[in-house]
């Protein structure tokens, strides 16, 4: 249940900042406020991707990335410290976000971000041997999959 009311409410923002009411908006002619508008726009989307892939949510992450119009979404996401999706995804422990970015874009696994870390070994720190193993078999080009029983995650505190 709380992933359909989760999926009802972000399809709902993304609707809402992709096709605002045209009886509602105010035609501007000043390109300046149209740009920041735009860009509000796709840091909202990004935001959303992003919460997405650290609650390994694949079902949101799969509609938000067709109503945005296909992988550019996944493919060009980066933080500013040049953390893509599988980064996060990967330091985060969710395998589902992780094997659908690595099948679409396999390459993804050697993405290195500011600190010259790929995903691997964001998820070795983080003694994830579930995702070290999926990411070890993309890098090797073997098969790999969501695995049947991945490890919960665990709240660290202090």
């Amino acid at each position: 249940a709380t992933v359909s009311v989760l999926y009802c409410v972000i399809k709902t923002e993304i609707m809402a900042t992709l096709e605002p009411d045209t009886a509602d908006v105010e035609m501007r002619d000043d390109d300046e406020e149209e740009s920041e508008e735009s860009e509000d726009e796709t840091n909202q989307i990004k935001d959303i991707a992003l919460q997405c892939a650290l609650q390994d949510d694949l079902v949101n992450l799969t509609v938000l990335n067709e109503s945005v119009g296909g992988d550019e979404l996944i493919a060009t996401w980066l933080d500013p410290n040049g953390m893509t999706l599988l980064h996060w995804a990967a330091c985060n422990g969710s395998p589902k976000v992780l094997v659908y970015i690595l099948t679409k874009f396999p390459a993804m696994a050697a993405a290195v971000n500011e600190w010259g870390e790929v995903p691997k070994q964001l998820a070795l720190r983080k003694n994830n041997t579930a995702i070290v193993e999926i990411l070890t078999k993309a890098e090797a080009g073997e098969e790999f999959s969501v695995p049947e029983r991945a490890a919960p995650k665990v709240l660290r505190i202090g």
